[in-house]
């Protein structure tokens, strides 16, 4: 088997769909929600976090890209750009770099992009 691609060696996370997590994680790699999660997520500073369709995130976002498909209540403070999907749901404090909202995504939030 490839060394390569035995897991110890990937470089991403992921939290699966049915599951709920409380709690606070640093993350490295691409990172994806696909479950609940309640709490604080540290992104590495080249690193990007998907919050999936399925998925529901409560808390703090500390990153870099964060693309919402699914449901956020919360702080987030990117160092990139937060991308709000169409059928997202997002409420809160947003602090982003660059901030896109694409036709059909719902947003209740407070903003400041450009810092």
């Amino acid at each position: 088997m490839n060394s390569n691609l035995r897991l110890e060696n990937q470089d991403f996370c992921f939290f699966g769909k049915n599951s709920s997590f409380k709690g606070e994680w640093n993350l490295n790699g691409p990172s994806f929600i696909s479950g609940n999660v309640e709490g604080t997520i540290l992104m590495n500073e080249n690193s990007s976090l998907t919050l999936e369709r399925e998925g529901m995130f409560k808390g703090k976002f500390l990153g870099n890209d964060f693309h919402i498909y699914g449901r956020f209540s919360g702080e987030i403070k990117s160092s990139a750009t937060v991308t709000i999907h169409t059928n997202a749901e997002v409420e809160g404090k947003v602090d982003a770099v660059n901030l896109v909202v694409h036709p059909g995504a719902r947003a209740n939030i407070d903003v400041q992009t450009g810092n």
